[in-house]
């Protein structure tokens, strides 16, 4: 095989591809399905990917083409859209299309963002899950160990990671970002090539310009899990999150809408007073000021008395929530200047008018036109605490 010896010690078979009803398929029955056909419309890896995981490889395998619909966009498409990320908005100046791209071959030597560090510990920590698994014969539980990993890098690092990328503050922490973001997105490339060949290779390819085949490069090398404290912490600032964003839904308050405090309880979480894990808890939950109380045992304690200032600020959030639909749905990139016209409530203007200079810097807007466009190219008419805009390029 390629001059590499034979490609596989062992074979594992498959069940019996079934109906839905769990019945054999049969010409006779009128049941069964054209696999082309299926290939053609979801691509051979997601039907790949719901096999493995749907249930241990030698038990039959009720078809439900739901299913791969969800595989679709329950993995590949989470992970092309975390690589369409980092191909839109990270520094990849040290790529070469001779020799490959240091960002997305060459791991970050110690960075300093605590989301780098955690990302890269939950890479390490799913390459020795999987590759136990892997070793075991456990196909579809190795699967669904880099799916949870897929899912943590688009929803939690990218997310939390955006402004990092789409508006730097410093250099240095954007070309660590970048790095980082490249490296796990090649890595997981690597996890997946057992999995989904022709995905995998597409994706490694695409971070790693002029590389070979993901499938002539060695295993990650597996290493025992390390900075498993860091891992816990997350995994708590994450449960708070949650828990907090929960009881705002409970509430009907919004997520733009900051509020004063959180209080949480020091005793029960464990977060130790770090600036980074509380900064990053402060923004997912969108308040001021978090307190570590050791007098509070159980739950949290969500300030909701929402001031003039705060509303204020709440509003600006929605608005430039619209802004940046709109730009989306003109299908601009970061980097195009547009003008933006702006008409409707006079509170709404009038605020906008106040804060300008953050929109000029937040949206990359040219200029702002405080009347009804003519003749826009797309626009967006809502309403903003009751107060109606409309916001056109």
């Amino acid at each position: 095989f390629l001059g590499h010896g034979s490609p596989y010690r062992n074979v594992i078979c498959l069940g019996h591809i079934v109906d839905a009803k769990g019945q054999k398929m049969s010409k006779s029955k009128g049941n069964i399905v054209d696999p082309w056909e299926m290939m053609e419309r979801y691509g051979s890896d997601a039907i790949r990917w719901h096999f493995y995981t749907v249930n241990p490889p030698g038990e039959s395998k009720k078809f439900d083409e739901r299913e791969f619909l969800k595989a679709s966009r329950q993995v590949f498409m989470i992970l092309y859209n975390s690589w369409a990320f980092w191909d839109l908005y990270a520094d990849k100046s040290k790529v070469s299309a001779g020799g490959g791209s240091a960002f997305g071959g060459e791991k970050p030597k110690k960075p300093a963002h605590v989301l780098d560090r955690w990302i890269l510990a939950r890479l390490n920590e799913t390459v020795h899950k999987t590759t136990v698994l892997l070793d075991e014969y456990e196909i579809g539980k190795a699967a669904k160990v880099v799916q949870v990993l897929i899912d943590d890098l688009s929803r939690w690092y990218i997310r939390r990671s955006r402004r990092r990328f789409q508006k730097p503050e410093n250099d240095v922490d954007f070309k660590e970002a970048s790095q980082t973001l490249g490296f796990v997105l090649s890595e997981t490339a690597k996890l997946m090539a057992p999995f989904s060949p022709f995905f995998a290779e597409a994706l490694y390819k695409s971070v790693n310009p002029g590389a070979e085949s993901v499938h002539l490069t060695e295993w990650s090398e597996v290493k025992a899990p390390k900075e498993m404290e860091l891992l816990e912490q997350m995994d708590e600032v994450r449960s708070i999150a949650s828990a907090v964003l929960a009881k705002r839904a409970e509430l009907g308050i919004k997520v733009r809408q900051p509020l004063a405090s959180l209080k949480i309880p020091n005793s029960k979480f464990q977060i130790p007073n770090s600036d980074e894990l509380l900064d990053i808890l402060k923004e997912e939950v969108n308040v001021k000021e978090i307190v570590l109380s050791n007098e509070l045992k159980t739950g949290f304690e969500l300030d909701t008395n929402i001031t003039p200032e705060l509303k204020e600020e709440g509003m600006l959030r929605e608005i430039l929530r619209a802004m940046q639909e709109l730009r989306q749905k003109a299908g601009l990139t970061p980097k195009d200047k547009v003008t933006i016209y702006i008409s409707g409530n006079d509170e709404i203007v009038s605020l906008v008018k106040k804060r300008e200079k953050k929109f000029l810097d937040g949206v990359n807007i040219s200029e702002f036109r405080y009347e009804k466009s003519e003749n826009p190219k797309t626009e967006i008419s809502s309403e903003i605490d009751q107060k109606k805009i409309t916001v056109s390029i």
